[in-house]
């Protein structure tokens, strides 16, 4: 099934490509944009194959981000009302200044631009 529904969304995308006045009117052409479509989802293909392979799955990024969305949807479907109070919770203590703590040395010595040369 979901075979059929790919290659009929698929087709009908193409024909909707195909049928476009505003696409037919430009400079490269139907055939040229249906190939670059085409070329596009194949390349998806591979890209969503390739970073399923066990090997390469801690790299993926994009699939870490989709399994985050799928624990935050279900959050969302089954307590909307806490799903809603952390979306406008701020987590950081100090507003944004809490995000560079770790970045910032313990002290001035440990920095390697002179600290008087950063001073206005």
């Amino acid at each position: 099934m979901q075979y059929f529904l790919f290659l009929f969304y698929f087709v009908l995308i193409l024909i909707i490509i195909s049928k476009s006045k505003f696409l037919k009117e430009s400079d490269l052409g139907v055939k040229v944009i249906i190939v670059l479509f085409s070329l596009k989802v194949l390349v998806g293909f591979f890209y969503g194959y390739y970073y399923s392979l066990p090997e390469q799955e801690f790299k993926a990024d994009t699939l870490a981000y989709f399994n985050e969305s799928k624990i935050e949807t279900d959050w969302l479907l089954k307590n909307p009302k806490t799903f809603f109070a952390d979306l406008f919770t701020n987590h950081y203590s100090k507003f944004l200044l809490g995000i560079f703590e770790c970045m910032l040395p313990s002290s001035r010595s440990q920095m390697s631009i002179p600290y008087n040369y950063l001073r206005l």
